[in-house]
C-alpha cells in the first residue's frame, strides 16, 4: 500500500514543486534553496574547479539564449547590510568597470542598496564582439549577507531583451 501511495503521490508532489511560467520557463530553487530562479529546463551544474564558488548552466537552443546562475563569496569582513550607503556607489563602479575591462558597453544599468533586507542588488545589460558576432549579456546581480548570486542570460538579438531577461528577471529572487 505505501509503494502504491508513493507511486501516485511522486508526480504531484513534483508538479507542485515545479512552477512552469510563460514562454515554456520554470522556477527553479538553487544553492541550498537560498536563491529562486527562472530558466528554460533544469540547470545543468559546471564544476568551476575554484573552492565556494558554484555555477549552473541551461540553455534555449530553439532561441540561442545561455543562461547561468552563479554563487561565491563576496569578500567581505562582514554581511553586506552591516556596511553604510556609500558602499552601494563602490559596488556600481566594480560592476560597471569590470565590464568595461572585459571590453564590454554598457547599455543599461541600476541599483538597489538595502542595508534593512542585507540586500544590494543590479540588474544590467552590455553588450560585446564574441567570434566576430554581436552579443548581449543582461544580468541581475545580487549580494545577499556574504554571497554574490548571479543570474546571466547571453543572446545575439538585442531586441530578444524582454522576451529572455525583462519577463522573468522579477522571478529571480531570494528566498
Amino acid at each position: 500500500m505505501n509503494k502504491f501511495l508513493y507511486f501516485l503521490l511522486t508526480p504531484l508532489i513534483f508538479l507542485l514543486t515545479t512552477t512552469s511560467y510563460a514562454g515554456d520557463m520554470f522556477e527553479y530553487s538553487l544553492f541550498n534553496g537560498v536563491l529562486k530562479v527562472a530558466l528554460p529546463h533544469e540547470p545543468q551544474k559546471i564544476d568551476t574547479g575554484f573552492y565556494g564558488i558554484e555555477m549552473y548552466v541551461a540553455s534555449d537552443k530553439s532561441k540561442g539564449v545561455v543562461y547561468t546562475v552563479r554563487s561565491r563569496p563576496t569578500e567581505l569582513e562582514h554581511e553586506v547590510g552591516a556596511y553604510k550607503y556609500s558602499l552601494k556607489e563602490t559596488l556600481d563602479q566594480l560592476l560597471t568597470m569590470s565590464a568595461k575591462a572585459d571590453n564590454q558597453t554598457l547599455v543599461s544599468f541600476n541599483s538597489n542598496f538595502n542595508r534593512k533586507d542585507n540586500m544590494y542588488f543590479a540588474e544590467m545589460t552590455t553588450w560585446f564582439v564574441q567570434d566576430g558576432m554581436k552579443r548581449f549579456r543582461s544580468k541581475k546581480h545580487i549580494i545577499y549577507k556574504k554571497k554574490i548570486y548571479e543570474w546571466t542570460v547571453m543572446y545575439s538579438n538585442s531586441s530578444e531583451k524582454i522576451e529572455v531577461f525583462d519577463d522573468f528577471k522579477d522571478y529571480v529572487k531570494i528566498n
